[in-house]
């Protein structure tokens, strides 16, 4: 009988095609579920969907961290990079032009009608005084906090804080770092469904029994799903078979993901602006308030003790100078001016690209097993719920199939 002769051919040439079709359509969903939606969609807590990423996102961040940046560098090693020496020079320069303003408001509210009766003259000479003081505090405050920097700063909890707060950033990292892997998810669905759907068709040749097409769809979308994961993260270490070179698709690419997730990292999460923002309001912001406090105290003390003479006259005519008033409205000023030189953007970018080249020396070292954890969360955490809704999309296709065919 020729090929053309057998019955209900056209079943058996579309039964690979749509097998084709259910691979891809289940991988690429798989894929959507990871991500979205952003929000619970349905009756929760168990009726309805919630992308996996977004909707363990402290968990997702937590573990993408400990699996990543964690392994990068001490926070010691980042501030070196970022050169505290540079950093004194470029915060006195960004200070220098706030002092007038800064020295006039603290004794404009410690001594209101004393500061409007005083001559232009005695005001700047005060101003000049504080700006020569100036460097001395920030040399202080910027080497004791380098020296204290590992105990100050926690840049973990500054990257976890950043991506749970924000899960499209969470879920950016793993799109563009595994851009290529999802891609190939999807498609390769397509290449393995084809595959399982020849199979198919010789068994609906052979057992044209309509419970067979719902179970091949069961097997294609949960087969495809997997192997891909398979391929993408197996074997970890480089594996010769004579011409061939065999490795995970995303270990392969450890170069470019390393560049790729560096940009992210210190364009969006380790910048300057956050770093200061963790430092004042961190886990030890208290600690970092109380450094600078220190210093500015020490400061305004030895400007009293150059002028005691002056002290000692006030006092003696029943002037209250309200030195502690003075020293909390100072110290509050300091803390809060502490931040503003890491707002420049200029000096900000050019400390970016120190420190991204930093952490993407470290991280092309990384071993294979430090290096899949980047991705493998995306995956790993709810994967069986993935491979479920693979195989329920499967079984769907081949129930239809079976009320087209019989």
């Amino acid at each position: 009988m020729a090929i053309w002769d057998i019955p209900n051919l056209y079943q058996y040439v579309t039964i690979p095609l749509v097998a084709m079709a259910i691979g891809w359509t289940t991988n690429w969903v798989a894929i959507q579920l990871t991500f979205y939606p952003l929000k619970f969609i349905g009756i929760p807590p168990y009726l309805g969907w919630q992308g996996i990423i977004p909707r363990k996102a402290a968990r997702m961040a937590t573990i993408s961290v400990e699996a990543s940046l964690a392994k990068l560098g001490t926070p010691g090693e980042v501030f070196q990079k970022l050169d505290p020496n540079l950093m004194k020079t470029h915060f006195v320069r960004s200070l220098e032009p706030w002092l007038h303003t800064y020295t006039q408001d603290v004794l404009f509210e410690s001594y209101p009608r004393l500061w409007k009766l005083l001559p232009k003259w005695v005001k700047s000479a005060i101003t000049e005084r504080v700006g020569n003081h100036l460097p001395d505090v920030v040399d202080g405050i910027m080497t004791e906090l380098t020296d204290r920097i590992d105990d100050l700063l926690d840049l973990e909890w500054l990257a976890i804080r950043e991506l749970t707060n924000d899960p499209r950033l969470l879920i950016r990292i793993f799109q563009d770092c595994g851009e290529k892997e999802f891609k190939f998810i999807i498609n390769s669905g397509a290449y393995f469904g084809f595959l399982f759907g020849i199979v198919q068709a010789i068994g609906w040749y052979f057992y044209p029994f309509p419970w067979t097409l719902p179970i091949f769809g069961v097997i294609t979308g949960t087969v495809t799903t997997v192997l891909a994961l398979k391929i993408i993260f197996s074997p970890l270490d480089p594996v010769k078979i004579g011409p061939w070179t065999l490795q995970g698709l995303f270990l392969k690419r450890q170069k470019h993901v390393a560049e790729v997730y560096c940009h992210i990292v210190t364009s969006e999460i380790l910048t300057l602006p956050k770093i200061a923002d963790a430092l004042m309001n961190g886990p030890r912001g208290q600690d970092v308030r109380e450094l600078i406090t220190r210093h500015v105290n020490a400061s305004i003390d030895e400007a009293i003790q150059s002028n005691q003479d002056l002290v000692d006259i006030a006092e003696r005519a029943g002037i209250n100078l309200g030195i502690e008033r003075v020293r909390a409205s100072l110290t509050d000023k300091a803390a809060t001016a502490f931040t503003n030189p890491f707002h420049d953007l200029n000096f900000a970018r050019g400390r970016q690209q120190v420190v991204e080249n930093l952490l993407y020396a470290r991280m092309v070292d990384m071993t294979p097993t430090e290096f899949q954890a980047l991705l493998r969360p995306a995956f790993q955490e709810d994967e069986f719920k993935l491979v479920l809704a693979s195989a329920a999309l499967g079984a769907t296709a081949g129930a239809l199939q079976v009320l087209t065919y019989l």
